[in-house]
């Protein structure tokens, strides 16, 4: 087995995954300083450093995904004390998503080239990968090799669907149940299809037995969470944050539309749309494998539907790489017509030429969403205004309308659940704005921190109640009066 890890082609794809990682996961490349300033990747990992100081999640530090994020947070940085360590996971997992992305091609082209494969799954990656860290980076290792395994029995390259390949399917959808429900849309249609198909041939009987397996699987991944939770009366709080708020913000977060957006949404379909004009060309031409091509047509035709149907982020793409780079590489068959050929081409042409187009984000480290001021600046003039702060009142601190970076340049713990973006994060939902409202008339926070350069909706109040203690270029200290 050691032979196998250390030969050539793998050498050469850990290189390509490390060298990726040191310039694209620019949340937490130990080469690259944060271009984000705070932007969504910092409250992960605040997230993470408040489970490793003492807070619960969700009770007293409040953010909308799910714990399995949090855990991989914390422990990168409880093993190296810094965000290097959660680059050191992210590199591990990128390796198991590339080694299950090749796996999944020989599917489709058993003589598909190891190391091309590596790099288009790392530059499709690319063009949605928005500096990394995000929660569908940490789902697709379980994605993949969930799909593997399915499209294998698929194929008849099993005889028998495993045991243990059942019970991964459900960890897998539990994990995905840990961090953002919807990522685990790509699964939820491949184990629709692997019953159907089994209904068919092994009946209904059969069937109820796998899905006995796969809910023992969700049972096992979702047990000791489950249990924290419990121990620290805080489940209904996990369950507000991760599903109910999510729900409330997903109905209430309409964005307005631009130019800008609107090319940004067809670049990112460009390469699913790819991907289903091969899946169709591979259907017509070879019929028999029409079990094996269609919950990858499926999974295109309603992430493409829900895609467009509300707002979304780039990363969100990220769980569609499973289904689109094996039809990439899928092999024509010997009575593929010219027409349907053409078809191939072009469709390969076209995302291999998003990729193109996107690739100057991987060079530049910025995708241009977070153009904030430097996190060195924002580091000394957080560490000046902590200073400032007495000891005894450590604990009794907030920041109001702020980013969540403060939190990882300083040892302050918020003295309330809702710690970052309170005037954004509240509005979403009637009983967190209620909450927070409540907590700043309280005057329960003996300092609150601000920045100099925001207006908030309770600017009033707060300066009415809290004298300015301290000021730097963008930060205002204020402690009750």
């Amino acid at each position: 087995m050691l032979k196998n890890i250390i030969k050539r082609d793998n050498i050469i794809l850990f290189l390509i995954i490390v060298v990726f990682l040191l310039i694209g996961a620019y949340n937490t490349s130990p080469l690259l300083e944060s271009y984000t300033y705070g932007g969504d990747t910092d409250v992960f990992t605040a997230m993470g450093k408040f489970f490793i100081n003492g807070l619960i999640p969700y009770k007293e530090c409040f953010d909308t995904k799910g714990p399995y994020l949090i855990l991989i947070q914390a422990i990168g940085l409880a093993a190296f004390k810094s965000s290097f360590g959660i680059f050191v996971l992210q590199v591990i997992n990128f390796s198991f998503i590339v080694a299950g992305a090749y796996k999944l091609t020989t599917l489709f082209n058993k003589n598909a080239n190891k190391v091309l494969v590596c790099l288009v799954t790392v530059f499709l990656v690319n063009v949605c990968y928005q500096g990394g860290n995000f929660t569908e980076e940490y789902c697709l290792p379980f994605l993949v090799w969930s799909i593997y395994w399915i499209t294998s029995y698929l194929c008849k390259k099993q005889d028998k669907i495993d045991w243990g390949h059942l019970l991964f399917y459900g960890i897998s959808f539990g994990i995905c149940a840990l961090t953002r429900v919807t990522n685990a849309l790509p699964l939820c249609v491949f184990i629709i299809v692997l019953c159907v198909v089994t209904i068919k041939e092994e009946g209904i009987k059969n069937v109820l037995k796998k899905i006995l397996l796969m809910a023992l699987g969700l049972v096992l991944v979702l047990t000791p969470f489950l249990i924290y939770f419990l121990a620290n009366h805080a489940l209904s709080d996990l369950i507000f944050a991760v599903y109910e708020y999510n729900f409330s913000y997903a109905t209430s977060s309409l964005e307005p539309t631009t130019i800008r957006d609107i090319v940004h949404t067809i670049l990112l379909i460009i390469p699913m749309l790819a991907a289903f004009a091969i899946g169709i060309v591979n259907c017509i031409s070879d019929k028999k494998r029409l079990a094996v091509n269609l919950p990858y047509l499926l999974t295109i035709v309603i992430g493409i539907a829900f895609q467009l149907t509300q707002y979304v982020y780039a990363h969100y793409y990220l769980i569609y790489v499973p289904v689109i780079i094996p039809f990439l590489f899928s092999k024509p068959t010997a009575e593929e017509n010219k027409i349907f050929t053409w078809i191939r081409r072009v469709s390969i042409i076209g995302t291999l030429a998003v990729m193109a187009c996107i690739f100057g984000t991987l060079v530049k480290a910025d995708y241009g969403y977070f153009q904030y001021k430097r996190t060195e600046a924002f580091e000394k003039e957080a560490k000046v205004i902590e200073k400032q702060i007495e000891q005894r009142y450590k604990n009794k601190v907030i920041t109001y309308n702020m980013l969540a970076s403060f939190y990882l340049h300083t040892n302050i713990k918020p003295c309330n659940r809702y710690f970052f973006l309170q005037d954004w994060l509240c509005n979403h939902n009637p009983k967190s704005k209620k909450e927070f409202d409540e907590f700043i008339k309280s005057l329960k926070a003996e300092y609150i921190v601000m920045d100099i350069n925001k207006n908030g909706e309770k600017d009033n109040f707060i300066k009415h109640h809290y004298k300015e203690v301290s000021k730097t270029e963008n930060l205002l200290l204020l402690k009750k009066q």
